[in-house]
């Protein structure tokens, strides 16, 4: 004679019954969700269909589908400390589909959840149809059970992670009570690399709004200006144009050409740098003065000055019968402005 070894009941996961709990006490449970629960409790191990609901109750199947979207909301949008991700109807019920219907299986601690309130459990044992008929119960939670999902304990941080950057950040984060898994943190730095946005989601109070404060804060936005050196009416600030490094030619401004002796058509002008001077050719077009650069002088503006760099452009004193001198002065001093 052969016996078969006893069913051992699987644990029960105690978060989750205290999660489904505060999802039956939250707001009133209405009779579509009650008669869902007693049918449930007619026979676990069977479980029950969508065609069942539909048959025993007159449902089509948008009533259907309505009635458990309802359910599943409010699942979700109750507080859990059993899963982070949101579990809809699987939180309550174990659902698969099959021969062209949902066939749903209560889950032990939606059992035990029912077990806990008296009132519901009270109702369970009335006739299906009384519970149908009965009014929207409300429910009052277990006062071993927090309404407030209870805060995460501090996450220990490897010891593998190398003095940096990153290590300190994740410091600052803590000290700030913001505290996450260090992976969750550098994927969230990578994607800001990859994008210049990144929609974070979850349920309210995680940190979603203080982590993107706390990176705001971490990685302020700067840019790198030059001080621009103080004008006067012989000096005029000038932007590095490309047809400048490319055609080895400026216009000098007007600001300085009215201030320039030449005669019409081919010029010369003293040019003046950092670590060097020479004598460059103008020419007089219409109301334009242009100065063509070559040699030394054109080979230290293109190292010097790229394209989109302020620099200043000085004329000094002329000097009876000798050329005009103009002076070319790099950016001066560069700082960070936020």
């Amino acid at each position: 004679m052969t016996t078969s070894a006893p069913t051992v009941a699987p644990a029960l996961n105690e978060a989750v019954v205290r999660d489904i709990l505060r999802a039956m006490c939250r707001i009133p449970t209405p009779p579509e969700e009650l008669v869902l629960y007693r049918v449930a409790v007619e026979a676990p191990e069977k479980g029950f269909t969508s065609n069942d609901l539909k048959a025993r109750f007159g449902y089509t199947s948008n009533q259907h589908g309505n009635k458990m979207a309802v359910l599943t909301s409010r699942i979700n949008e109750t507080p859990r400390e059993s899963l982070d991700r949101k579990p809809g109807i699987s939180l309550m019920f174990r659902r698969v589909w099959e021969n062209g219907q949902n066939h749903y299986w209560p889950q032990p601690e939606l059992l035990e959840a029912i077990r806990r309130l008296p009132p519901l459990a009270a109702l369970m044992e009335r006739p299906l149809e009384e519970v149908l008929a009965s009014p929207p119960l409300t429910l009052t939670l277990p006062v071993d059970v927090p309404s407030k999902v209870p805060a995460a304990p501090p996450i220990a941080r490897p010891l593998a992670i190398p003095p940096g950057p990153f290590r300190a950040f994740l410091a600052t984060l803590d000290k700030e009570g913001l505290v996450f898994p260090p992976d969750v943190i550098a994927n969230l730095l990578l994607a800001l690399q990859v994008k210049r946005f990144v929609i974070l989601t979850g349920i309210s109070g995680t940190g979603k709004t203080r982590i993107g404060q706390a990176l705001a804060a971490r990685f302020r936005s700067t840019r790198r200006v030059a001080v621009v050196p103080e004008l006067d009416d012989q000096s005029v600030e000038v932007v590095s144009r490309f047809y400048m490094r490319n055609a080895g030619r400026m216009v000098v401004p007007v600001a300085l050409a009215s201030q320039i002796t030449s005669e019409k058509g081919l010029g010369k002008v003293l040019v003046r740098w950092p670590g060097g001077e020479t004598e460059l050719v103008t020419s007089f077009r219409r109301t334009s003065l242009s100065l063509r650069m070559k040699g030394a002088f054109r080979s230290w503006f293109n190292e010097t000055l790229p394209e989109g760099t302020h620099f200043v452009v000085r004329l000094e004193d002329p000097i009876a019968g000798k050329p005009s001198v103009l002076v070319f002065e790099p950016p001066g001093k560069i700082q960070e402005e936020q």
